[in-house]
């Protein structure tokens, strides 16, 4: 998958970016008891389960005890982007909600024409005003009306390089957000 990524993509590993290829969920445990701190978590996991109305990710990965980790794992301004696959809308449901109660803030992005829907979490309770580009005063739970200041500049302008060579723009993700109430 890395080598796709890289001869496909444009994907560049560096020593910021890594990729781990293992069993995702004893990486993140592992990283939490070593005291790591991550800015972005990416998850894209398949599951080969038919059986169930959720393809991606599978569904340990959706468990509280996992996402719990994954809250652990980021740093305060950190974000989870998930992509979820979920046909079953009770299921989909489910998992939205399980992420608005461990997560401070949750936006939902639809991809046109797909059952793919990239779920962006956060831990942050508060952004300022140059962080965000509002005037006046500071913004408490900032997502909620700017979903684009769930990524610094700094953040994506790095996640934009790390897929040079498309003409894939992952700070264009942030437009047309449902914003998913807790």
């Amino acid at each position: 998958m890395v080598k796709i990524a890289t001869d496909w993509f444009g994907f560049v590993q560096d020593e910021l970016l890594t990729v781990h290829v293992s069993d995702g969920i004893e990486l993140v445990k592992k990283e939490v008891e070593n005291g790591l701190k991550r800015d972005v978590i990416m998850l894209d996991v398949d599951s080969k389960d038919t059986s169930v109305g959720m393809s991606c990710p599978p569904q340990a990965f959706v468990e509280e005890e996992f996402l719990l980790n994954i809250k652990k794992l980021l740093d305060n301004n950190g974000v989870l982007i998930l992509n979820l696959v979920c046909r079953d809308e009770d299921m989909k449901k489910t998992v939205i909600k399980r992420l608005t109660g461990i997560f401070h803030q949750v936006v939902v992005k639809d991809i046109e024409e797909e059952v793919n829907q990239i779920v962006y979490a956060q831990n942050s309770t508060e952004q300022t005003d140059s962080e965000i580009g509002l005037a006046n005063d500071t913004c408490h739970n900032c997502a909620m009306k700017n979903p684009q200041t769930l990524l610094s500049p700094e953040t994506s302008k790095y996640l934009n390089s790390c897929v040079k060579g498309t003409d894939i723009d992952l700070s264009d993700q942030f437009k047309n957000m449902i914003i998913v109430d807790r």
